[in-house]
Protein backbone atom coordinates (compact mmCIF):
# COMPACT_ATOMS: atom_id res chain seq x y z
CA UNK A 1 0.00 0.00 0.00
CA UNK A 2 1.60 3.41 -0.89
CA UNK A 3 3.11 5.62 2.24
CA UNK A 4 0.50 8.24 1.36
CA UNK A 5 -2.87 6.35 2.10
CA UNK A 6 -1.96 6.64 5.47
CA UNK A 7 1.40 8.66 6.60
CA UNK A 8 -0.54 11.64 7.39
CA UNK A 9 -3.44 9.94 9.98
CA UNK A 10 -2.40 10.67 13.27
CA UNK A 11 -1.72 8.34 15.82
CA UNK A 12 -4.35 9.69 18.21
CA UNK A 13 -7.83 11.63 17.51
CA UNK A 14 -7.61 13.50 14.23
CA UNK A 15 -7.10 17.08 14.21
CA UNK A 16 -7.63 19.81 11.63
CA UNK A 17 -3.77 19.94 11.06
CA UNK A 18 -3.79 16.47 10.41
CA UNK A 19 -6.66 16.20 8.20
CA UNK A 20 -5.46 19.44 6.18
CA UNK A 21 -2.12 17.53 5.17
CA UNK A 22 -4.61 14.25 4.15
CA UNK A 23 -6.31 16.78 1.81
CA UNK A 24 -3.64 18.35 0.65
CA UNK A 25 -1.75 14.47 -0.45
CA UNK A 26 -5.45 13.17 -1.90
CA UNK A 27 -5.34 16.05 -3.73
CA UNK A 28 -1.78 15.62 -5.48
CA UNK A 29 -2.76 12.40 -5.91
CA UNK A 30 -5.61 13.27 -8.35
CA UNK A 31 -8.16 12.15 -5.90
CA UNK A 32 -11.44 13.66 -6.99
CA UNK A 33 -13.44 13.02 -3.88
CA UNK A 34 -12.23 12.56 0.21
CA UNK A 35 -15.65 10.89 1.57
CA UNK A 36 -15.76 10.88 5.36
CA UNK A 37 -18.69 8.80 7.30
CA UNK A 38 -18.87 7.96 10.83
CA UNK A 39 -17.24 3.76 12.06
CA UNK A 40 -15.37 3.76 8.73
CA UNK A 41 -12.01 5.02 7.38
CA UNK A 42 -11.86 7.84 4.81
CA UNK A 43 -11.94 7.07 1.51
CA UNK A 44 -10.93 8.20 -1.92
CA UNK A 45 -11.98 8.26 -5.02
CA UNK A 46 -8.45 8.30 -7.11
CA UNK A 47 -9.10 8.00 -11.27
CA UNK A 48 -12.75 6.96 -10.64
CA UNK A 49 -11.96 3.93 -8.11
CA UNK A 50 -12.36 4.51 -4.12
CA UNK A 51 -9.18 3.44 -2.14
CA UNK A 52 -9.11 3.89 2.02
CA UNK A 53 -6.87 6.28 3.24
CA UNK A 54 -6.54 5.64 6.80
CA UNK A 55 -6.42 2.93 8.74
CA UNK A 56 -8.93 3.11 11.44
CA UNK A 57 -12.83 3.89 11.50
CA UNK A 58 -13.74 8.05 12.26
CA UNK A 59 -15.81 8.13 15.43
CA UNK A 60 -18.77 10.41 15.22
CA UNK A 61 -16.42 13.24 17.71
CA UNK A 62 -13.62 13.64 14.57
CA UNK A 63 -15.82 13.92 11.80
CA UNK A 64 -18.14 16.79 14.10
CA UNK A 65 -14.60 18.52 14.75
CA UNK A 66 -13.88 18.22 11.02
CA UNK A 67 -17.29 19.17 9.78
CA UNK A 68 -16.79 22.27 11.46
CA UNK A 69 -13.68 22.46 10.48
CA UNK A 70 -14.21 22.36 6.84
CA UNK A 71 -17.56 24.48 6.79
CA UNK A 72 -15.12 27.07 9.25
CA UNK A 73 -17.60 27.56 11.20
CA UNK A 74 -17.85 26.40 14.85
CA UNK A 75 -21.90 25.60 14.84
CA UNK A 76 -21.86 23.84 11.10
CA UNK A 77 -21.88 20.37 12.67
CA UNK A 78 -24.78 21.22 15.18
CA UNK A 79 -26.37 22.61 11.86
CA UNK A 80 -26.11 19.45 9.93
CA UNK A 81 -27.24 17.27 12.93
CA UNK A 82 -30.03 18.96 13.44
CA UNK A 83 -31.13 18.66 9.76
CA UNK A 84 -29.93 21.07 7.69
CA UNK A 85 -27.25 20.40 4.95
CA UNK A 86 -24.61 22.52 4.29
CA UNK A 87 -22.70 23.22 0.94
CA UNK A 88 -19.43 25.33 0.99
CA UNK A 89 -15.82 25.78 -0.39
CA UNK A 90 -12.89 25.55 1.54
CA UNK A 91 -9.35 26.25 1.30
CA UNK A 92 -6.36 24.54 2.16
CA UNK A 93 -3.22 26.24 2.58
CA UNK A 94 -0.26 24.18 1.18
CA UNK A 95 2.06 27.91 1.50
CA UNK A 96 2.20 31.23 0.76
CA UNK A 97 0.53 31.88 -2.06
CA UNK A 98 -0.50 28.16 -2.49
CA UNK A 99 -3.78 26.51 -1.58
CA UNK A 100 -5.80 23.41 -2.69
CA UNK A 101 -9.50 24.10 -3.13
CA UNK A 102 -12.79 21.44 -2.21
CA UNK A 103 -16.17 22.01 -2.70
CA UNK A 104 -18.10 20.72 0.51
CA UNK A 105 -21.13 19.02 1.20
CA UNK A 106 -21.82 17.61 4.77
CA UNK A 107 -25.07 15.77 5.39
CA UNK A 108 -26.82 13.87 8.48
CA UNK A 109 -26.84 10.11 8.39
CA UNK A 110 -27.66 7.28 10.22
CA UNK A 111 -25.28 5.39 12.50
CA UNK A 112 -26.68 2.82 14.40
CA UNK A 113 -29.49 4.24 16.51
CA UNK A 114 -27.97 8.04 16.57
CA UNK A 115 -27.33 10.80 13.95
CA UNK A 116 -24.12 11.48 12.59
CA UNK A 117 -22.81 13.57 9.72
CA UNK A 118 -21.08 12.38 6.41
CA UNK A 119 -18.49 14.55 4.78
CA UNK A 120 -17.83 14.39 0.86
CA UNK A 121 -15.11 17.02 -0.31
CA UNK A 122 -14.83 17.22 -3.90
CA UNK A 123 -11.22 18.06 -5.09
CA UNK A 124 -10.97 21.50 -7.47
CA UNK A 125 -8.45 22.20 -9.68
CA UNK A 126 -6.97 26.22 -8.92
CA UNK A 127 -7.72 27.53 -12.37
CA UNK A 128 -9.77 25.71 -15.61
CA UNK A 129 -8.15 23.44 -17.68
CA UNK A 130 -7.32 25.08 -21.40
CA UNK A 131 -9.90 23.68 -23.45
CA UNK A 132 -7.85 24.11 -26.37
CA UNK A 133 -5.97 20.54 -25.09
CA UNK A 134 -9.51 19.12 -24.03
CA UNK A 135 -9.58 17.50 -26.87
CA UNK A 136 -12.59 19.16 -28.27
CA UNK A 137 -14.32 17.83 -31.75
CA UNK A 138 -14.10 20.80 -34.49
CA UNK A 139 -17.83 20.89 -34.76
CA UNK A 140 -18.72 20.91 -31.10
CA UNK A 141 -15.40 23.67 -30.72
CA UNK A 142 -17.16 26.23 -33.55
CA UNK A 143 -20.73 25.53 -31.19
CA UNK A 144 -19.19 26.42 -28.15
CA UNK A 145 -19.96 29.98 -28.34
CA UNK A 146 -22.80 30.79 -29.80
CA UNK A 147 -24.34 34.69 -30.93
CA UNK A 148 -27.22 34.21 -28.47
CA UNK A 149 -28.93 32.11 -26.63
CA UNK A 150 -28.90 29.00 -24.52
CA UNK A 151 -25.90 25.99 -24.28
CA UNK A 152 -26.75 23.33 -21.69
CA UNK A 153 -24.31 20.77 -21.15
CA UNK A 154 -25.45 17.49 -19.19
CA UNK A 155 -24.34 14.27 -17.40
CA UNK A 156 -24.40 12.64 -14.09
CA UNK A 157 -22.69 14.03 -10.50
CA UNK A 158 -18.86 14.03 -11.11
CA UNK A 159 -18.84 13.99 -15.06
CA UNK A 160 -16.26 17.19 -15.30
CA UNK A 161 -20.02 19.48 -16.34
CA UNK A 162 -18.68 22.10 -14.62
CA UNK A 163 -15.00 21.76 -15.59
CA UNK A 164 -15.96 21.84 -19.05
CA UNK A 165 -18.11 25.10 -18.95
CA UNK A 166 -15.38 26.38 -16.57
CA UNK A 167 -12.94 26.09 -19.60
CA UNK A 168 -15.14 27.97 -21.40
CA UNK A 169 -15.65 30.80 -19.70
CA UNK A 170 -11.79 30.74 -19.40
CA UNK A 171 -11.44 30.71 -23.45
CA UNK A 172 -14.64 33.24 -23.93
CA UNK A 173 -12.32 35.72 -21.47
CA UNK A 174 -9.15 35.42 -23.29
CA UNK A 175 -10.43 35.76 -26.47
CA UNK A 176 -13.60 38.02 -26.60
CA UNK A 177 -14.12 41.68 -24.84
CA UNK A 178 -17.03 40.42 -23.32
CA UNK A 179 -19.36 41.55 -19.51
CA UNK A 180 -19.68 38.13 -17.91
CA UNK A 181 -21.13 37.42 -14.85
CA UNK A 182 -21.63 33.74 -13.10
CA UNK A 183 -23.92 32.42 -10.18
CA UNK A 184 -22.70 28.95 -8.75
CA UNK A 185 -23.20 26.85 -6.03
CA UNK A 186 -20.07 26.97 -4.81
CA UNK A 187 -17.96 28.63 -6.48
CA UNK A 188 -15.33 26.42 -8.07
CA UNK A 189 -12.95 28.25 -10.35
CA UNK A 190 -11.71 31.61 -10.12
CA UNK A 191 -12.30 33.25 -13.15
CA UNK A 192 -11.36 36.73 -12.47
CA UNK A 193 -7.65 34.63 -12.44
CA UNK A 194 -7.72 34.04 -15.37
CA UNK A 195 -4.43 35.70 -17.59
CA UNK A 196 -5.26 38.25 -20.51
CA UNK A 197 -8.49 38.42 -19.82
CA UNK A 198 -10.61 41.15 -22.36
CA UNK A 199 -13.39 42.05 -20.23
CA UNK A 200 -14.65 42.08 -16.62
CA UNK A 201 -15.98 38.54 -14.93
CA UNK A 202 -18.23 38.85 -11.57
CA UNK A 203 -18.65 35.60 -9.86
CA UNK A 204 -21.90 35.41 -7.09
CA UNK A 205 -22.55 32.16 -5.00
CA UNK A 206 -25.58 30.78 -3.95
CA UNK A 207 -27.43 30.84 -1.56
CA UNK A 208 -24.67 33.38 0.03
CA UNK A 209 -24.58 36.18 -2.43
CA UNK A 210 -27.88 35.67 -4.10
CA UNK A 211 -30.89 33.25 -2.30
CA UNK A 212 -31.51 30.85 -5.23
CA UNK A 213 -30.80 29.78 -8.63
CA UNK A 214 -34.21 31.73 -9.85
CA UNK A 215 -33.78 34.63 -8.57
CA UNK A 216 -30.36 34.49 -9.82
CA UNK A 217 -31.21 34.07 -13.64
CA UNK A 218 -33.98 37.21 -13.45
CA UNK A 219 -31.62 39.34 -11.63
CA UNK A 220 -28.65 38.55 -14.43
CA UNK A 221 -31.44 40.54 -16.81
CA UNK A 222 -30.47 43.85 -15.01
CA UNK A 223 -26.58 43.65 -15.13
CA UNK A 224 -26.17 43.74 -18.96
CA UNK A 225 -24.34 40.55 -19.56
CA UNK A 226 -22.41 39.46 -22.65
CA UNK A 227 -22.16 36.20 -20.75
CA UNK A 228 -24.20 34.43 -17.79
CA UNK A 229 -23.46 31.05 -15.88
CA UNK A 230 -26.50 29.89 -14.15
CA UNK A 231 -24.63 27.16 -12.49
CA UNK A 232 -27.60 24.45 -11.93
CA UNK A 233 -31.21 24.37 -13.57
CA UNK A 234 -33.56 21.66 -12.06
CA UNK A 235 -36.46 23.62 -10.80
CA UNK A 236 -39.14 25.15 -12.73
CA UNK A 237 -38.52 28.61 -11.92
CA UNK A 238 -34.81 28.35 -12.23
CA UNK A 239 -35.89 26.71 -16.15
CA UNK A 240 -38.08 29.83 -16.82
CA UNK A 241 -35.45 32.58 -15.60
CA UNK A 242 -32.76 30.96 -18.22
CA UNK A 243 -35.04 31.00 -20.96
CA UNK A 244 -35.81 34.46 -20.40
CA UNK A 245 -32.33 35.54 -19.81
CA UNK A 246 -31.31 33.63 -23.20
CA UNK A 247 -34.20 35.19 -24.95
CA UNK A 248 -32.81 38.44 -23.72
CA UNK A 249 -29.94 38.47 -25.96
CA UNK A 250 -26.42 36.82 -23.69
CA UNK A 251 -25.07 33.74 -24.16
CA UNK A 252 -26.48 31.68 -21.61
CA UNK A 253 -24.67 28.83 -20.02
CA UNK A 254 -26.63 26.13 -17.56
CA UNK A 255 -26.03 22.35 -16.68
CA UNK A 256 -28.50 19.65 -16.19
CA UNK A 257 -29.03 16.06 -15.31
CA UNK A 258 -30.29 14.33 -17.95
CA UNK A 259 -29.06 11.13 -19.44
CA UNK A 260 -28.64 12.12 -23.04
CA UNK A 261 -28.74 15.06 -25.63
CA UNK A 262 -31.57 13.90 -26.77
CA UNK A 263 -33.33 13.22 -24.12
CA UNK A 264 -32.81 16.62 -22.25
CA UNK A 265 -34.96 19.07 -24.22
CA UNK A 266 -38.09 16.27 -22.52
CA UNK A 267 -37.11 15.88 -19.25
CA UNK A 268 -36.75 20.17 -18.86
CA UNK A 269 -40.26 20.18 -19.89
CA UNK A 270 -41.32 17.89 -17.67
CA UNK A 271 -40.53 19.90 -14.58
CA UNK A 272 -43.76 22.35 -15.64
CA UNK A 273 -46.73 21.58 -15.09
CA UNK A 274 -48.75 19.89 -17.74
CA UNK A 275 -50.80 23.21 -18.70
CA UNK A 276 -47.52 25.23 -19.38
CA UNK A 277 -45.12 22.39 -21.08
CA UNK A 278 -46.74 22.71 -25.27
CA UNK A 279 -45.91 26.44 -24.34
CA UNK A 280 -42.43 25.84 -22.73
CA UNK A 281 -40.87 23.29 -25.44
CA UNK A 282 -41.84 26.29 -28.29
CA UNK A 283 -39.79 28.65 -25.64
CA UNK A 284 -37.41 26.11 -24.76
CA UNK A 285 -36.52 25.18 -28.65
CA UNK A 286 -36.14 28.88 -29.44
CA UNK A 287 -33.63 29.84 -26.76
CA UNK A 288 -31.40 26.48 -27.35
CA UNK A 289 -28.30 26.83 -29.32
CA UNK A 290 -26.43 23.72 -28.29
CA UNK A 291 -26.92 20.54 -25.62
CA UNK A 292 -23.86 19.03 -24.70
CA UNK A 293 -24.08 15.37 -22.73
CA UNK A 294 -20.37 14.30 -21.21
CA UNK A 295 -19.41 10.97 -19.54
CA UNK A 296 -15.57 10.52 -18.21
CA UNK A 297 -14.85 7.00 -19.31
CA UNK A 298 -12.02 4.48 -17.34
CA UNK A 299 -8.92 5.41 -19.41
CA UNK A 300 -6.36 2.56 -19.89
CA UNK A 301 -3.77 2.45 -17.58
CA UNK A 302 -5.45 5.16 -15.11
CA UNK A 303 -7.05 8.20 -15.01
CA UNK A 304 -10.30 8.85 -16.62
CA UNK A 305 -11.19 9.83 -20.23
CA UNK A 306 -14.16 12.60 -21.46
CA UNK A 307 -16.50 11.38 -23.69
CA UNK A 308 -19.18 13.76 -25.35
CA UNK A 309 -22.49 13.48 -27.92
CA UNK A 310 -23.99 16.84 -29.14
CA UNK A 311 -25.88 18.37 -31.30
CA UNK A 312 -25.98 22.53 -32.25
CA UNK A 313 -29.55 23.71 -32.49
CA UNK A 314 -30.49 25.56 -35.30
CA UNK A 315 -33.60 26.52 -37.55
CA UNK A 316 -32.91 23.16 -39.20
CA UNK A 317 -33.38 21.25 -36.02
CA UNK A 318 -36.42 23.70 -34.76
CA UNK A 319 -38.19 22.54 -38.05
CA UNK A 320 -38.37 19.22 -37.76
CA UNK A 321 -39.68 19.37 -34.24
CA UNK A 322 -42.03 22.15 -34.68
CA UNK A 323 -45.21 20.77 -33.57
CA UNK A 324 -44.39 17.61 -31.61
CA UNK A 325 -44.48 17.05 -28.06
CA UNK A 326 -41.43 17.41 -25.76
CA UNK A 327 -41.62 13.38 -25.25
CA UNK A 328 -42.37 12.42 -29.00
CA UNK A 329 -39.52 15.13 -30.24
CA UNK A 330 -36.94 12.40 -28.45
CA UNK A 331 -36.74 9.62 -31.34
CA UNK A 332 -36.16 13.22 -34.04
CA UNK A 333 -33.70 14.33 -31.80
CA UNK A 334 -31.91 10.91 -31.44
CA UNK A 335 -31.91 10.87 -35.30
CA UNK A 336 -30.50 14.44 -35.64
CA UNK A 337 -27.98 13.60 -33.17
CA UNK A 338 -26.48 10.70 -35.49
CA UNK A 339 -26.84 13.21 -38.62
CA UNK A 340 -25.50 16.59 -37.76
CA UNK A 341 -23.93 16.17 -34.07
CA UNK A 342 -22.25 13.01 -32.53
CA UNK A 343 -23.43 10.22 -30.36
CA UNK A 344 -21.91 8.76 -27.49
CA UNK A 345 -20.99 5.56 -29.17
CA UNK A 346 -19.30 7.21 -31.81
CA UNK A 347 -17.45 9.20 -29.11
CA UNK A 348 -16.66 6.41 -27.42
CA UNK A 349 -15.45 4.37 -30.60
CA UNK A 350 -13.25 7.05 -31.34
CA UNK A 351 -11.67 6.78 -27.48
CA UNK A 352 -11.08 3.07 -28.01
CA UNK A 353 -10.09 3.14 -31.21
CA UNK A 354 -7.31 5.82 -30.12
CA UNK A 355 -5.98 3.52 -27.59
CA UNK A 356 -7.42 5.12 -24.86
CA UNK A 357 -10.77 3.28 -23.14
CA UNK A 358 -11.03 -0.48 -22.88
CA UNK A 359 -13.48 -2.23 -25.91
CA UNK A 360 -15.84 -2.75 -22.92
CA UNK A 361 -16.83 0.61 -22.41
CA UNK A 362 -17.72 0.73 -25.70
CA UNK A 363 -19.98 -2.02 -25.69
CA UNK A 364 -21.50 -0.76 -22.69
CA UNK A 365 -22.62 2.85 -24.10
CA UNK A 366 -23.93 0.59 -27.10
CA UNK A 367 -26.26 -1.66 -24.93
CA UNK A 368 -27.37 1.36 -23.21
CA UNK A 369 -28.65 3.04 -26.06
CA UNK A 370 -30.47 -0.22 -27.59
CA UNK A 371 -32.11 -0.09 -23.80
CA UNK A 372 -32.79 3.60 -24.25
CA UNK A 373 -34.81 2.98 -27.67
CA UNK A 374 -36.40 0.00 -26.70
CA UNK A 375 -37.82 1.99 -24.12
CA UNK A 376 -39.25 4.77 -25.53
CA UNK A 377 -41.16 2.99 -28.52
CA UNK A 378 -43.92 2.55 -26.18
CA UNK A 379 -44.67 5.93 -25.35
CA UNK A 380 -43.69 7.62 -28.23
CA UNK A 381 -46.55 5.02 -29.84
CA UNK A 382 -44.55 4.72 -33.02
CA UNK A 383 -41.88 2.36 -34.54
CA UNK A 384 -38.04 2.81 -33.63
CA UNK A 385 -36.09 5.65 -34.74
CA UNK A 386 -35.31 5.63 -38.41
CA UNK A 387 -31.70 7.11 -39.83
CA UNK A 388 -33.78 9.91 -41.77
CA UNK A 389 -35.20 12.27 -39.26
CA UNK A 390 -37.94 13.49 -41.84
CA UNK A 391 -39.12 9.66 -41.65
CA UNK A 392 -38.89 9.60 -37.98
CA UNK A 393 -40.89 12.36 -37.94
CA UNK A 394 -43.89 11.59 -40.71
CA UNK A 395 -43.66 8.17 -38.07
CA UNK A 396 -44.22 9.60 -34.41
CA UNK A 397 -46.25 13.33 -36.28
Amino acid sequence: MPDWRTAHEPPGTWTPEAFDRLLIEAFDQHASDVILAPETPVWARVHGRFIPISSRPLSDGEIQILTNHAARSDTAANEVLAGKDKDCATEVYVRRGETRRFRVNATACQNGTATSISLVLRTIPGRPPDLAEMDIEPALMEALVPQNGLVIVTGTTGSGKSTLLAAVLAHIRQHYPWHMITYEHPIEFDLRDIPNAMGPCVQSEVPYHIKEFGRAARNANRRAPDVALVGESRDPETFRGVMELADSGPRVYTTGHTRSVEETPARIVAVFPPGEQSFRTGLLMAALRLIVHQRLLPRKGGGRVAVRSFLAIDQYVRDQVYGLSAAQSVAILRALVAERGQTLLVAARKAFEQGLIEEIEVEKIRQEMESAQDLEAGPLDGPAPSADPQETRDAVA
